[in-house]
């Protein structure tokens, strides 16, 4: 009687809790990766514009393949590297910046003489 009021909830690992496009890839690393893409196909044209566009293939190609491995979500914590960088980002911008800066309370008296 008392295994029936047991929790034994089992969650296995490497299972993801929204809907994935892809294996890894989800909507929001989709949206992450058409960003990407997007800036390689600008670079590239850049790119080709200045030189060939045999060049420019070559530069979308290798940051198309790059941006792919920052966008998948690694199966061990369900984070992409990208969703990582972007994470730190918005940390680093809430923090608190100031202003000021600290002096001892004699040292405001060293410029008068």
């Amino acid at each position: 009687m008392k295994e029936q009021y047991s929790n034994n909830l089992y969650m296995p690992s490497n299972l993801s809790t929204e809907n994935q496009i892809v294996s890894g890839i989800g909507k929001k690393e989709a949206k992450y990766f058409g960003y990407l893409f997007l800036i390689n196909v600008v670079v590239g044209l850049i790119v080709g514009v200045f030189t060939t566009m045999n060049i420019a293939v070559l530069v979308i190609v290798p940051m198309t393949i790059f941006a792919y491995f920052l966008v998948v979500k690694n199966p061990n914590n369900n984070y992409s590297t990208m969703a990582q960088i972007i994470g730190m980002y918005n940390y680093y911008n809430k923090q608190n910046s100031y202003k000021y800066k600290y002096t001892e309370w004699w040292e405001k008296y060293l410029d008068e003489e």
